[in-house]
């Protein structure tokens, strides 16, 4: 089973939730410590044989151009994390447009090649509530979505946690696809506990959970036939970058067990088989239990609960 390995590449300081702190207007007062961090997970890629899909970005691979060219020439696939890192329900439709497709232009000059993968920030496309998000990244030509979490706190409902094609009877032909759908998602992926998916393969959930107890689930969904996806951010191969002006909270939700990430890894990266997103949804798109159609609005469940 080939799973996914992505990097979300920003700064230090790139953090939802601390505008006020570290408003955008200051970014370029701060020290850049990307490249020396871009560095070493690519240096971990080398070690292992795997290869990755790098979100980058717009406002980082505007400053570094050179080191978007260093990842595409190393083999990794380059995708889009939004020019700004602002999360999609704090934008209006006519807003994430205009940031995808700064951040999709600013790719496409540098690499030479349109990106065809997209991730929001912090996983900020909810399906219940902000599934107009999908026609605009497939209008814009992305084929891939790596955007939505399957935590009820977040999405508002209990999701499909497989990868799964999104489909749009009504979009036009042209943005529909050979297949008949628009982009294929690769949630996030979670392990059920109760009646919650929590994510383990990532952030908070990859640096508190012991290393056999995350190679389990990879085991058991490779025993499923489903390719699991590890998500890791470069600041975490830094621990000398500034601390960043957080609450308590906020800071041990940021570094907490940091030096864990790059051992964790490694291990998966030696056990398991990692490739980019992409190659990893290959494998899984054709068979007929993962395409699964948009959820309709909550309004029109409503209506059919009480028809």
């Amino acid at each position: 089973m080939l799973n996914a390995l992505t990097v979300d590449v920003e700064e230090w300081f790139h953090v939802c939730g601390i505008e006020r702190s570290v408003p955008r207007e200051r970014w370029d007062e701060l020290e850049s410590r990307v490249e020396l961090s871009v560095r070493r997970v690519l240096d971990l890629c080398d070690r292992h044989s795997a290869k990755a899909t790098f979100f980058f970005l717009g406002w980082v691979a505007q400053r570094h151009p050179d080191l978007v060219r260093l990842v595409r020439d190393a083999g990794h696939e380059i995708a889009s994390h939004g020019m700004w890192h602002r999360k999609v329900f704090q934008m209006t439709s006519a807003e994430f447009e205009a940031d995808a497709r700064a951040a999709r232009d600013l790719m496409t000059e540098i690499t030479g090649a349109a990106p065809a993968a997209y991730r929001a920030p912090e996983w900020s496309i909810d399906l219940e509530r902000r599934a107009w998000a999908y026609p605009i990244l497939a209008k814009l030509g992305f084929t891939v979505d790596s955007s939505v979490s399957p935590l009820s706190w977040i999405s508002g409902a209990r999701l499909e946690v497989d990868p799964f094609l999104w489909s749009d009877p009504a979009a036009p032909p042209e943005l529909r696809g050979a297949r008949g759908h628009a982009l294929r998602v690769f949630p996030v992926t979670t392990m059920r506990l109760f009646w919650e998916h929590l994510p383990f393969t990532g952030g908070m959930g990859f640096r508190t959970s012991p290393y056999w107890y995350t190679a389990y689930f990879f085991e058991q969904l490779a025993k499923r036939g489903v390719p699991g996806m590890l998500y890791i951010h470069p600041w975490e191969f830094d621990d000398a970058h500034p601390r960043l002006p957080l609450g308590r909270f906020m800071r041990f939700l940021h570094g907490f067990n940091r030096s864990a990430v790059a051992r964790n890894a490694g291990g998966l990266l030696r056990h398991f088989q990692f490739g980019t997103l992409s190659d990893a949804l290959d494998a899984v798109v054709e068979r007929p239990r993962a395409q699964l159609e948009l959820p309709p609005p909550a309004s029109e469940r409503a209506t059919e609960a009480v028809a």
